[in-house]
């Protein structure tokens, strides 16, 4: 089955923030495996098709399954915290942006 991804955001953030939606609102998960993921950093223009086929030959399916795993919960991750900043906007998230700065 072909997802389609929304790149509606007008920034790579925002449209990673959306990688669980389908175009009509439903939820489906479009970072599946590390191909859909690779796949999709070429969509996003993160990443060229060259680098993409080069990364996937040199590290291998396990590697890019674990690295979508991973990129699921920071996305999960950064989801929860915006869904608590947008009730309590001035609350503290000095460990929040910690966090955010350590994965930057």
């Amino acid at each position: 089955m072909l997802i389609e991804r929304i790149f509606l955001g007008n920034h790579p953030l925002i449209d990673f923030l959306n990688t669980w939606l389908s175009p009509n609102g439903e939820a489906v998960e479009t970072l599946g495996s590390g191909n859909a993921y690779l796949d999709w950093l070429v969509a996003a223009g993160l990443l060229d098709n060259s680098r993409a086929e080069e990364l996937a030959e040199r590290v291998g399916g396990k590697v890019l399954d674990a690295a979508a795993t991973e990129a699921r919960k920071v996305r999960e991750w950064l989801r929860a915290w915006l869904s608590r900043w947008r009730v309590h906007p001035r609350a503290d998230y000095r460990k929040e942006t910690d966090v955010l700065n350590e994965l930057l």
